[in-house]
């Protein structure tokens, strides 16, 4: 996994917009070859949605990965918020990180 998540970071952060859609084809060959996606991988693809101005998308990701009962760090709870449609969502990813601190 470590290495798809490499590839989806440089294509997070390559040109205007990233590389979104490549990074969502990573994502979704993780299964097919039986390596498990974990929130670094997630994070990477919802920062590449947000910067190619797919917020839809990135919101999307983030309910599999909240689905997925994966652990997030400040850090992804950051990136999620940024990728946010909207002051009631950030609201929302706030009040959820601060649950599950608690």
């Amino acid at each position: 996994a470590i290495t798809f998540n490499a590839a989806a970071s440089a294509c997070e952060g390559s040109g205007a917009g990233g590389k979104w859609e490549a990074v969502l084809e990573l994502l979704g060959t993780m299964p097919q070859i039986k390596l498990e996606s974990d929130s670094i991988t997630y994070i990477s693809a919802i920062n590449a949605c947000e910067k190619g101005g797919e917020s839809e998308k990135a919101g999307q990701l983030l309910n599999e990965l909240l689905q997925c009962g994966l652990v997030l760090d400040t850090s992804a709870y950051n990136s999620a918020i940024n990728a946010c449609q909207g002051w009631e969502n950030a609201l929302w990813l706030l009040s959820l990180m601060a649950h599950k601190k608690e």
